[in-house]
């Protein structure tokens, strides 16, 4: 059973929906995700030969190992900054593509703009939202590429402290495009990543139904701020909770004298940890 996980790949402990999100930008790559156990293991017994090379002295074969290691189609001295550019180039295309048709479709069924070509286009196409959009996707692609390909070329190797590194300086892309709902979902993602990868090696255990009891923990949780903390919660959710209930927002006025003895207890708390 042990050797069985082991053989698992690192994608594997990704969820499916998020596996194919990736896949999506990462297609016609060559990028760690696509190795099967036999190529990642190979690939890592092939780092040896190359350190050892290095030791020698011979530059010469550490360049081709290195070019190895990333296997373009290309396999010119610009294979990887190639590589780079048609990962912004498609994902730029990606992005833009699909705010600007979104936006689009929205300015000509909803807003009706299309007795006015010029705002239609402005409020489309070519509003900075769309546009910033295409370059977050775009640098987001092209820097996990190239920094991963850089990544390989100076260490000489390919492992999971490549992927770690060239995630992080991606993410910073979202300063094109800063999205909560977008971070949001890449931390529950990154979170079911990290429990499957510690379930895998044995470390958590996984049990039945485990999935209801999240939601019911993460239910009375939200239940509680809406009816004790309501700032607490985003004005969207609050707005849903409130059409799910029925429609009546929560009368805090009933409650106002239990809420507000509630807020001194917390704060008097408060004063004991801190000693103010």
């Amino acid at each position: 059973k042990k050797q069985q996980n082991h053989n698992k790949r690192p994608i594997d402990t990704v969820p499916p929906s998020y596996q194919q999100l990736i896949h999506l930008f990462h297609t016609h790559t060559h990028s760690p995700i696509h190795y099967t156990h036999t190529q990642y293991s190979t690939a890592k017994m092939g780092d040896v030969t190359n350190q050892s090379s290095f030791n020698n002295n011979n530059n010469t074969n550490n360049q081709q190992n290195s070019v190895r290691l990333c296997k373009h189609p290309n396999h010119s001295e610009f294979a990887c900054l190639i590589h780079a550019l048609k990962g912004f180039a498609r994902g730029f295309a990606l992005g833009y593509g699909i705010r600007g048709a979104i936006a689009l479709i929205t300015a000509l069924v909803i807003k009706r703009l299309y007795r006015n070509p010029k705002k239609l286009i402005q409020s489309s196409i070519l509003h900075p939202d769309v546009i910033r959009f295409g370059l977050f996707l775009g640098t987001y692609t092209g820097t996990l590429k190239g920094v991963n390909c850089l990544l390989r070329y100076l260490r000489k190797r390919e492992d999971g402290w490549n992927a770690i590194i060239a995630g992080s300086v991606a993410g910073l892309s979202m300063y094109f495009s800063k999205s909560n709902e977008i971070a949001l979902y890449l931390f529950a993602r990154a979170l079911e990543s990290i429990f499957n990868a510690l379930h895998k090696r044995g470390i958590v255990p996984s049990f039945k139904h485990g999935d209801s009891v999240l939601f019911a923990v993460c239910t009375s949780i939200m239940f509680y701020a809406f009816a004790w903390e309501p700032e607490a919660l985003r004005p969207s959710y609050r707005k849903f909770i409130t059409n799910a209930s029925g429609g009546r927002d929560y009368d805090r006025e009933k409650f106002a004298p239990l809420l507000a003895a509630a807020k001194a207890e917390r704060d008097e708390a408060r004063r004991r940890r801190t000693g103010k």
